[in-house]
């Protein structure tokens, strides 16, 4: 006992003997939780690491701020660094924050065996897409399953009606005031007027359809042979848009403002101009992994897309990768949005990431569901929505008052 006494004082002896400067120094490489947890040790510690340097180099890595702005100096000057890095991180909480309780429409409750599969906003309405669910059930995959499209009133949460005709997993919606457009793995899509009848048009494709979009003029088709089919607005096939030298599938795509196609393709963005049948650009992944998701931004002028565990910015006019964020926290990517203000990105674990659009700093993580999210949207009151293979779909309302930050959930 009298050894071990011994030994712990002089490990007390050692680490006061520390000087100042040189202890501070050290505690500058540890990360905001362990320097928290530093500062319970004892008194020296305490006050050692509550070092005004150590809490400013914090905030400008952490905000990505090298010239910091007069109004934060000044609130630094009078409170301290580490009163204006948490004065910071809670008012970024607060502003995209989600629900600790979000609501739920469960697909399991019908005992239908499918899935949400992909979702569309349109005002008040969310439209769904449904898929089988892959279990060890050999008995579901036996049923004459007929694919829907549900229209759901997000205000009550209830099923207005549902489209019928699909026989394969559906992959993709887009609506408008007028029509809803899905496809299918089954090789088709349809045009569906907004009420409970049948399709009033069917474009036919020989293998499974990914993706699709629709503008004022065209219909574009990503396709799991490799191609894009354009075709015009009474169902004639105008032209088919192939890279020369792959066969992989065109798992996504978006029209921009003059009718030029963007898809996805395995490691490959690619643009392509639909009059001329040519492809203008292709931009290869900086991660030389697939692309899982990508989306226009008409304004900026640039496409936004995940890949693997990344988000790429991209300018559409140059074609060269301008931006790329990242977070250690960050899973495997499966589907992306984003509006002016924040990204919107699920993961193959089911955890849903709110990213600063602007300084590309993770906001908000949250897991609201059990399994791979295949979809999410943010709707126009800035609800968040998400749907997932545990056949549920999540949604958020960004409340502040009845919001977790990430600091109450640590």
């Amino acid at each position: 006992m009298d050894l071990d006494r011994q030994q712990v004082d002089n490990h007390d002896t050692l680490l006061s003997s520390i000087p100042e400067e040189l202890f501070v120094y050290i505690l500058s490489f540890l990360s905001r939780k362990d320097l928290i947890n530093a500062s319970l040790v004892c008194k020296r510690w305490f006050d050692l690491s509550n070092n005004n340097q150590i809490w400013k180099t914090i905030v400008q890595t952490y905000y990505l701020m090298n010239d910091l702005c007069p109004s934060i100096r000044e609130e630094a000057r009078l409170y301290g660094w580490k009163h204006t890095y948490y004065n910071k991180t809670q008012i970024i909480n607060k502003t995209w924050s989600i629900p600790r309780r979000p609501t739920f429409i469960d697909y399991k409750i019908a005992k239908s065996g499918l899935y949400p599969s992909c979702l569309c906003i349109n005002g008040n309405y969310l439209i769904c897409g449904t898929g089988v669910v892959e279990s060890g059930d050999p008995t579901i995959h036996l049923l004459n399953l007929n694919k829907t499209v549900d229209v759901w009133d997000l205000s009550s949460q209830t099923k207005i009606f549902s489209l019928r005709g699909h026989n394969e997993n559906i992959t993709d919606i887009c609506v408008d005031n007028t029509k809803i457009v899905s496809s299918s793995r089954d090789g088709t899509v349809k045009i569906w007027p907004h009420q409970d009848l049948p399709a009033v048009l069917t474009l036919t494709h020989k293998k499974p359809v990914l993706g699709v979009k629709f503008n004022d003029d065209i219909y574009a088709t990503a396709c799991a042979d490799g191609g894009v089919y354009i075709f015009n607005l009474q169902g004639n096939l105008l032209s088919t848009l192939k890279y020369k030298g792959t066969k992989k599938s065109v798992r996504c795509l978006d029209i921009t403002n003059d009718n030029k196609i963007i898809c996805a393709q395995d490691k490959f963005i690619r643009l392509w101009d639909v009059e001329t049948e040519t492809c203008l650009e292709s931009f290869r992944s900086p991660c030389k992994k697939r692309v899982t998701s990508l989306q226009y931004d008409p304004k900026k002028q640039m496409i936004l897309s995940t890949c693997d565990k990344f988000i790429y910015q991209w300018n559409l006019n140059t074609g060269k990768c301008i931006r790329t964020l990242q977070d250690s926290k960050w899973d495997y990517f499966t589907s992306m949005t984003f509006d002016e203000n924040k990204i919107v990105a699920g993961g193959l674990s089911g955890k849903l990431w709110v990213v600063d659009w602007n300084k590309g700093l993770t906001l908000n993580e949250t897991r609201p569901h059990s399994s791979s999210i295949y979809d999410c949207k943010i709707a126009s009151d800035e609800k968040i929505i998400s749907c997932s293979q545990d056949q549920s779909i999540a949604i958020f309302q960004s409340d502040p008052e009845s919001a977790v930050t990430l600091a109450e959930k640590k």
